[in-house]
């Protein structure tokens, strides 16, 4: 079964042919959801040659991507979550950058792309990425049985 009717099929990142069904004059096959800010720019298809050049790259890309997505499928959560992290990094030309943690997909695509759950993701990206800015201190609160009240003097202590 598929959370929200979806499945993943594969991540395309920078430089990644998509639609490539349409080189075998295919219909889409699959839907294409960005999970980072992208940019699609159309590849000229002039003749025979750059068709079959095209179909070389396309075919190329598949067996990557079907080694990535079992890379991202399989393991530890810690691994799967450090893999996407630099899949993600790859600029045009495949350098890799520094990702910021404001600059990761959402927490529940993360975790459908891992196939996991979302507070395993936002537990490990926590531990692998701490946030670099100190967070409020909350409230004092305890609880107990399923009551929360604000801290006090310990029970059966003297006030």
């Amino acid at each position: 079964p598929v959370r929200d009717g979806h499945a993943v099929v594969y991540l395309a990142v920078a430089d990644d042919l998509i639609g490539v069904e349409a080189l075998c004059a295919q219909v889409a096959a699959c839907t294409v959801t960005a999970v980072l800010d992208s940019v699609v720019v159309a590849e000229p298809v002039a003749d025979a040659a750059s068709h079959t050049q095209l179909l070389a790259a396309a075919f190329m890309q598949q067996q990557r991507q079907a080694l990535e997505m079992a890379h991202l499928r399989s393991g530890a959560v810690t691994h799967r979550i450090g893999y996407l992290r630099q899949l993600l990094s790859r600029t045009p030309g495949g350098q890799l950058v520094a990702l910021e943690r404001n600059a990761l997909p959402l927490l529940k695509d993360m975790a459908q792309i891992i196939d996991s759950c979302t507070e395993t993701v936002c537990r490990e990206i926590n531990r692998q990425m701490p946030a670099r800015t100190p967070r409020k201190a909350a409230p004092a609160y305890s609880a107990w049985c399923g009551l929360v009240a604000p801290f006090a003097q310990p029970m059966g202590a003297a006030a």
